[in-house]
């Protein structure tokens, strides 16, 4: 289980309010600062059409989370589920990204712990980023343990800037040994005659949408394969596509010098709505 754990990051705040312990507060009153110390775990959860999407595997990977880092879990699942939906109600705001913090203070003048429900910036692709792919970069760069996600500014900060320079979508992470792990906000998955493949769940981030993707494999009888790749083997792919919560399934055109045609992709298109049927069939019963 990936451990979401965050340290010194400034959040955007979207909306109105946001709620804290509980209590709903004016926007003016966020601290964006509020993971700057002590520890916080996580998730971001995307709203469509005012929904939580895959609300119980993301509470589950929460709780998960906070058994990791030998926290209590002071806030019920009932509690979140009721705060989100007082959040959204309240700022009126049926689409983005609502973000949960468990905070655990390590100041003792300070409250052990507070928990946070707040909506934060999203930037979700464009159509024609779907319709024709979007261009990405390798990135060698390691993450200290690929099973916590603990925050790494630094890294944060170097991938960003070469993201920005390159003017890029996303940058596809490669080990010490040169194999693909993963993007950096994002899962990747590569399909080679009619194959899907991805990096095993042990070095990479056992993202939401990742698991959705991996559900319709076995339900559409995909074949999936789970193996360490790297960019010379990445080159005699068909087609590349990468996974996350904001982007839900996203085909690569490009990455590096390398083309793709995955947009246009049979399979690609096959699971993009197969997922988009996943998503609907969620919201139409959603409770």
């Amino acid at each position: 289980m990936r451990l979401h754990v965050s340290q010194s990051i400034m959040e955007h705040l979207e909306g109105k309010y946001f709620i804290k312990n509980n209590h709903l507060l004016n926007a003016a009153d966020f601290n964006p600062y509020i993971t700057s110390a002590g520890r916080s775990v996580y998730e971001v959860i995307r709203i469509v059409n005012g929904i939580p999407l895959f609300m119980e595997e993301h509470l589950e990977r929460l709780k998960s989370s906070v058994i990791l880092i030998n926290q209590p879990l002071f806030v019920s699942a009932d509690e979140i589920r009721r705060q989100v939906q007082d959040l959204i109600e309240q700022c009126a705001m049926h689409e983005g990204n609502v973000k949960l913090t468990l905070h655990f203070s390590q100041d003792a003048t300070e409250p052990p712990h507070d928990f946070y429900v707040y909506f934060i910036e999203h930037f979700y692709p464009a159509e024609d980023e779907y319709h024709g792919g979007v261009d990405t970069i390798t990135f060698k760069a390691v993450r200290n343990n690929p099973n916590a996600k603990v925050a790494d500014l630094e890294l944060r900060e170097r991938v960003n800037l070469e993201i920005k320079k390159r003017n890029v979508f996303e940058a596809i992470l490669l080990d010490d040994e040169g194999f693909i792990t993963e993007g950096s906000r994002s899962n990747i998955f590569m399909i080679k005659d009619s194959c899907i493949y991805t990096t095993p769940l042990l070095n990479v981030l056992p993202g939401i949408t990742r698991s959705k993707i991996l559900e319709i494999c076995r339900l559409q009888n995909h074949k999936l394969v789970e193996k360490r790749l790297n960019p010379a083997e990445l080159a005699e792919m068909d087609a590349v596509f990468l996974t996350g919560t904001s982007p839900k399934i996203l085909p690569i055109k490009r990455v590096d010098d390398m083309i793709f045609a995955s947009a246009s992709h049979p399979l690609v298109i096959a699971v993009m709505e197969q997922y988009d049927d996943l998503v609907a069939s969620y919201i139409n019963n959603y409770l």
